[in-house]
């Protein structure tokens, strides 16, 4: 395994646990809010930034990537998701892509990186995506806002690939 898939994986792993865990315990009244940010802020913590190659802890107490590591600007989220899950790996982006923490990042990383990003048409596409049935998919948020951060192919080898600093 590379040092940025081992940066890859600790950080999914903080992810799903954060969707899977807390995030369904906060619904169903098991767990309350605050304390549910407590543990995430415990979890993070834990996150040991020199364990993981390539990455340190910013004053603001951030994940960013080391600018002395050059390596390809884009991961495989598909692949990465493949550890996860065997079956469906479009489905846990899907999941990961549902949050409201991920799309405020995602909108928040096209704005400063993408001078073509459709803003208007984004909060509108969040908007649907909150007020109804539509999933937001790695396609749907590429086509609708002209994202860059994000691209996907499709047929053998294809998959979803996210800049590294998405990831």
């Amino acid at each position: 395994m590379t040092e940025q898939e081992k940066r890859t994986e600790a950080i999914w792993t903080y992810v799903i646990s954060r969707e899977k865990v807390l995030h369904r315990l906060v619904n169903k009244g098991s767990l309350a809010q605050e304390d549910a940010d407590l543990f995430l802020q415990r979890m993070y913590n834990e996150l040991n930034a020199d364990e993981i190659p390539g990455a340190r802890i910013s004053p603001l107490k951030e994940k960013m990537q080391n600018p002395a590591v050059h390596e390809n600007a884009y991961v495989s989220l598909t692949d990465i998701a493949k550890r996860k899950v065997d079956v469906s790996p479009s489905y846990l982006i899907q999941s990961w892509m549902r949050s409201g923490n991920t799309t405020d990042y995602l909108k928040t990383w096209e704005k400063e990186h993408n001078p073509s990003f459709q803003e208007k048409a984004c909060d509108a596409l969040l908007m649907k995506v909150h007020s109804s049935s539509v999933t937001l998919t790695p396609t749907l948020w590429i086509k609708t806002t002209s994202a860059r951060g994000i691209v996907t192919s499709r047929g053998k080898g294809g998959g979803t690939m996210a800049h590294q600093k998405l990831q």
